[in-house]
């Protein structure tokens, strides 16, 4: 069999490897895949997994497979460096076979010590240090405990701080829920680069010995996520350690950290320079330890380093400073530097699913400064790729066109890898919480409109952006003003969240392109002239938002560059002190507020582009294959209109993003529809004048009605149902169901209020009813569920047959026929099922509650309501009113719904329908005319049009209205699909 050659810059989805995986049907996807257009994955182990073992012999037996078979169909293949996530532990291989590397944390307990009282210190086996203070205004004094123990020998209440190193000996996501699991706890100490070291002979290297002759080539790196490079402990409990911080830190600042501990507490006269020093020291410690040790290494092999930090946003600098320090430190060292956006953000509009980032007022362009960092990093380090984790727990039923909205501004920003993800092997069990991707979603036959798109985006992503400004993030105030609060909120003094996502805002809303600045950079970069000559740029204008403390190194340089005859603008907060308290005079420099930004930098420097539009446009200017290339993507909740002036010379060239065709661009108004993206090249030519089909408003004309239209299915309808379940502690209640004592409800969404194990209860009984209203659903009714739940099932009192396979969702689901067993009216449902073994303490994955039953659907040829616990299954209607399908009977439909009708006469072009959240198919006389996944959903039907024409519109709905629970327990939100709106022809 021919394959087609390997296409770079397509999305490259984590394949979940879950379940237990077969040869067969892991051919089967990556066959599918390529034809769909994923050149390239990471194979990511997950929660659930049963076969193969992971990092045993046979895992690296189903990788080498894997290689093999994607050589053969010119695919590239990523390894996820981790089971589940953080990267920490190898699964618990490197704390248990290097114990001298796990993490260490510093910890402190504070009490309150009466005269003459005594305390003994038995939380670890000794302490680190003590301080005593003998009233609140008071400083620390420290002082000794003598056999851990220390007396209060004055006549006054003191406090009394006692500080300790403990070893990190908890249990993470990365170390359970596989079948090969023990229970295991311990993460890295990712501070140490030998710790780093092993961790690399217990992942990496063992990748090398199996596959090094395919690295390189069809292996080409792994992937890093959400390493606690500071430790892994919730915000402020514990603060980062390693051995040797102490000789270490004396020997870089000349003074005893452990005599200032308290000062990382309270803001106490003095205590910035500490903080400042201590946080300094864990960034670069961490950051050269942890990433910079695994790209070197990766180097070394031919292979690429990529992957991302955790809360890499400034919602909470606290946390951020704690769990990965800086990101951009972090991240610099990867051949290709990654960020992580899991929704479907806009730095304009908060994201249609459950939201991370941008949850409050003003603070939806956190997003923004998350891409910008991730971006400008690499341009400084000279990568040519930035990857971006997207999308990836998005509710299984939102559309795959949903996430070219996200997808366009982060490659405007620069991201060029898109790890759309996840793609899994199962949708069994834990595979559904929170995925809209699965190779049974209806939608899936033309993923490669999508993947040509992200394409696209991404190769535009890797010009150079066009900009002669930069904002500064200034990581100096938040190391020296950052201490521990009890809400972990920093003093507005140091807080530069509002003013920095504000400055890149009010840039963006004003289509001004910038990059962000970063301290090392910065102090690194020459200025000649006027100009910041940092690596690939040459800034003529620097923004500084609320940056009240900068180190002396910064301060120097911004002077520098002002002296130099750049221009500085200071945001809300100009520059007033060295960390150790030493002022320095910025008072020269014009304050701003965020607001004034856009309108400031506008006066100094020349702009290569200007927009008018009433509507939320992101924009951005890069050289493409050298071509200034400008993208302008419609981020607004509706169609907008805008003007752009170019001060660039020559013809442009426009081409709308997902579609085929270019024309030369006549300078008019430009009208986006809703989540559209254009793209404008300067300086080029090309033959067309006409644009294409999807630009513009739907032209006038005169008009034909379609109509009326019939319907049909491509698959049965299906209905959910709630249950009462009942728990079986031993055999007699599993082979007696009257010796069931407690019945608890099951909501539709398939919810109770008891965890239990296998260990308590290995079987449970489900019973639940259904009413029949009409003969005609009674034909090839059935009951789907996953193999592995059902034991025995029966209807009205009588034992069905074993299923048969009927991959609804997931290869691993069986349909039971029940039509011989179901009469008119009420109908009794009674399935013995057996508890998971994931329900298990030794396998249940932390972030998942397991208070809920899986997926148990009646599969047939019905209508009915949604949300009913005794559903009511209907005759299906013989038409489909224009509007919401869910609403007429399917409203757990997984499946095509094809609207039909007959059309004669006229010379008609175009067609534009509204169908919801579903994507369409048009097509004409038995012809696929066109697939969209986003609007304009419009098709020309001139190139099948007969005198008598038969005209089908084929909505393409989503698996995921089956699975009320999104990631976590969350519900995802209900969708509408179907012809939102009669149809006409122009």
């Amino acid at each position: 069999m021919s394959t087609q050659a390997f296409r770079d810059f397509g999305p490259v989805p984590w394949w979940c490897w879950g379940g237990r995986m077969e040869y067969p049907e892991m051919l089967r996807q990556l066959e599918k895949m390529k034809e769909i257009g994923i050149d390239e994955f990471f194979i990511y182990p997950g929660f659930g997994l049963e076969y193969p073992n992971y990092l045993e012999e046979s895992w690296f037996e189903y990788v080498g497979w894997t290689i093999k078979q994607a050589k053969r169909l010119k695919m590239h293949v990523w390894i996820y460096d981790e089971l589940n996530w953080p990267s920490s532990s190898a699964m618990g291989y490197l704390p248990k076979y290097y114990p001298q590397y796990r993490c260490k944390m510093l910890a402190r307990s504070t009490t309150k010590l009466g005269p003459g009282h005594q305390y003994n210190f038995g939380i670890s086996y000794k302490p680190l240090c003590a301080f005593i203070r003998k009233s609140s205004r008071a400083g620390w004094e420290r002082v000794e405990l003598v056999n851990n123990e220390y007396v209060n020998t004055t006549s006054q209440v003191i406090d009394l701080l006692v500080f300790d190193v403990r070893i990190h000996n908890y249990p993470s996501m990365s170390t359970n829920s596989v079948l090969n699991t023990w229970n295991q706890r311990g993460v890295c100490d990712f501070m140490n680069p030998d710790a780093v070291k092993a961790y690399i002979q217990c992942v990496h290297q063992k990748y090398y010995d199996h596959f090094k002759a395919e690295c390189g080539k069809t292996l080409r790196g792994f992937f890093y996520d959400e390493p606690y490079v500071a430790g892994q402990s919730p915000c402020g409990e514990y603060l980062p350690w390693t051995d040797g911080i102490e000789e270490m830190f004396r020997k870089r600042y000349g003074y005893d950290l452990l005599d200032h501990l308290p000062e990382l507490l309270e803001n106490v006269p003095g205590s910035e320079k500490f903080r400042s020093d201590y946080w300094t020291w864990v960034v670069e410690r961490g950051s050269q330890a942890y990433s910079k040790t695994i790209a070197d290494w990766c180097a070394a092999h031919h292979l690429e380093s990529t992957g991302h930090c955790v809360y890499e946003e400034l919602i909470d600098q606290n946390e951020r400073l704690f769990c990965c320090g800086e990101p951009h430190a972090v991240i610099k060292y990867n051949q290709i530097p990654g960020m992580d956006m899991l929704m479907d953000p806009s730095p304009f509009h908060w994201a249609t699913d459950v939201i991370f980032i941008g949850s409050h007022a003003g603070r939806t362009s956190d997003c923004l400064f998350t891409a910008k960092q991730a971006c400008s990093t690499a341009r400084y380090a000279g990568a040519k790729r930035v990857m971006c984790e997207a999308c990836g727990i998005l509710a299984p039923n939102v559309r795959i066109g949903r996430e070219k909205y996200p997808l366009s501004w982060m490659a405007a920003c620069g991201v060029s890898m898109m790890n759309e993800n996840s793609l899994p092997y199962s949708f069994h069990g834990f595979g559904k919480r929170g995925n809209n991707k699965m190779f049974s979603q209806p939608w899936m036959k033309d993923y490669g409109i999508f993947a040509d798109t992200v394409r696209e985006l991404s190769r535009f992503a890797t010009g150079l952006l066009r900009t002669e400004v930069c904002v500064l993030c200034p990581e100096s105030t938040v190391r020296a003003g950052t201490f521990v609060t009890q809400d972990r909120r920093p003093l507005p003094d140091v807080n530069i969240h509002p003013a920095t996502v504000g400055t890149m805002e009010n840039l963006m809303r004003c289509h001004i392109d910038f990059e962000a600045m970063f301290e090392d950079v910065l102090v690194d970069s020459p200025v000649k002239k006027g100009v910041l000559r940092a690596p690939n740029s040459a800034f003529k204008v620097m923004v500084i938002p609320h940056a009240p403390i900068l180190r002396p190194e910064v301060a120097k340089k911004v002077r520098e560059f002002i002296d130099g005859g750049g221009k500085v603008f200071f945001v809300e907060r100009c520059t007033e002190r060295y960390p150790d308290g030493t002022r320095c005079d910025f008072t020269d420099v014009p304050l701003l507020d965020p607001t004034d930004v856009g309108d400031a930098v506008r006066k100094v420097v020349s702009l290569p582009y200007e927009i008018t539009t009433d509507g939320e446009v992101f924009s951005a200017l890069r050289d493409c294959d050298g071509v200034p290339t400008l993208l302008l993507s419609n981020q607004g909740l509706g169609a907008t209109d805008l003007e752009v002036k170019l001060h660039l010379k020559g013809p442009v060239a426009a081409k709308i993003v997902g579609e085929d065709a270019e024309w030369q661009y006549d300078g008019r108004r430009i009208h986006l529809a809703h989540e559209q993206v254009i793209l404008l090249r300067i300086g080029k030519r090309v033959a067309r004048k006409t644009p294409t089909l999807e630009w513009g408003e739907l032209p006038a004309g005169k008009m034909q009605s379609c109509g009326p239209w019939e319907y049909s299915l491509d698959k049965p309808n299906n209905a959910l149902m709630g249950f009462q379940l009942g728990l079986c502690p031993d055999e007699r209640a599993r082979d007696d169901i009257s010796k069931v004592s407690l019945w608890i409800p099951v909501t539709v969404e398939g919810i109770h209020d008891m965890d239990f194990a296998p260990e308590e209860y290995p079987y449970y009984w489900l019973k639940g009813k259904f009413i029949i209203e009409d003969p005609s659903v009674i034909s090839e009714l059935s009951l789907v569920a996953e193999q592995d739940e059902v034991e025995a099932l029966y209807v009205n009192g009588k034992r069905i047959a074993k299923g048969v396979e009927y991959p609804l969702w997931t290869q691993e689901c069986r349909k039971f026929d029940i039509e011989r067993a179901v009469k008119m009216g009420e109908n009794e449902l009674v399935i013995l099922c057996k508890t998971t073994i994931w329900a298990s303490p030794k396998y249940h994955p932390m972030i998942f509650m397991l208070n809920n039953i899986d997926t148990y659907v009646l599969h047939g040829n019905f209508a009915v309501k949604g949300g009913e616990e005794i559903p009511r299954l209907k005759k299906l209607p013989e038409r489909l009113a224009m509007g919401d399908w869910t609403k007429q009977g399917f409203p757990y439909y997984s499946g095509d719904v094809i609207y039909h009708c007959f059309i004669r006469g006229g010379k008609p072009r175009i067609v534009e329908v509204d169908p919801g959240e579903a994507a369409v198919e048009f097509w004409l006389n038995g012809t696929k005319l066109a697939a969209k996944l986003w609007k304009p959903y419009r098709c020309d039907l001139a190139p099948a049009w007969k005198t008598e024409n038969e005209f089908e519109i084929r909505l393409m709905g989503t698996v995921g209205n089956l699975f009320a629970k999104g990631f976590g327990a969350r519900k995802p939100t209900t969708r509408a699909f179907g012809l939102m709106a009669p149809i006409e022809i122009r």
